[in-house]
């Protein structure tokens, strides 16, 4: 199947090759997807919800914040 959307885990390093941040997405239906970003120790800094993914730019989207 040719996804529209792919998947796509990021991880982030600084200039000396430190992880900062993982950005680990997740699908949640058809037109959206979750991206989890985690500190470079694993910690969940934030999540960020995309929505309408599926009808072109702006994308709906909202931040969650653990606290």
């Amino acid at each position: 199947m040719n996804d529209p959307h792919p998947l796509v885990k990021v991880e982030v390093f600084n200039a000396d090759g430190r992880l900062l941040e993982v950005h680990t997405p997740k699908r949640v239906g058809p037109d959206g997807e979750d991206i989890y970003v985690a500190d470079g120790l694993g910690k969940l800094k934030v999540v960020i919800h995309c929505r309408e993914m599926d009808k072109g730019e702006p994308v709906k989207g909202w931040q969650e914040w653990p606290e």
